[in-house]
């Protein structure tokens, strides 16, 4: 994920909902997460999304594993 996507979920967070969980993520096409673009500054919201960033792993998964 790009810190701007991060951003963005913070700013906006029913720009792009995830598709899964299904029902979890939203609630009438609107995210569950609040808005933080008036909450937070955008220097606040780089901070956190560099946070992210540095511990955001990708790892390969079989088909057999369960996660």
């Amino acid at each position: 994920m790009s810190d701007t996507y991060l951003v963005m979920a913070m700013i906006d967070p029913s720009y792009r909902l995830a598709s899964f969980p299904k029902g979890q993520a939203s609630h009438g096409g609107v995210s569950r997460m609040p808005n933080f673009g008036d909450r937070m500054t955008v220097r606040q919201m780089v901070d956190v999304a560099t946070f992210l960033q540095s511990r955001y792993v990708v790892r390969q998964t079989s088909p057999n594993s369960v996660d």
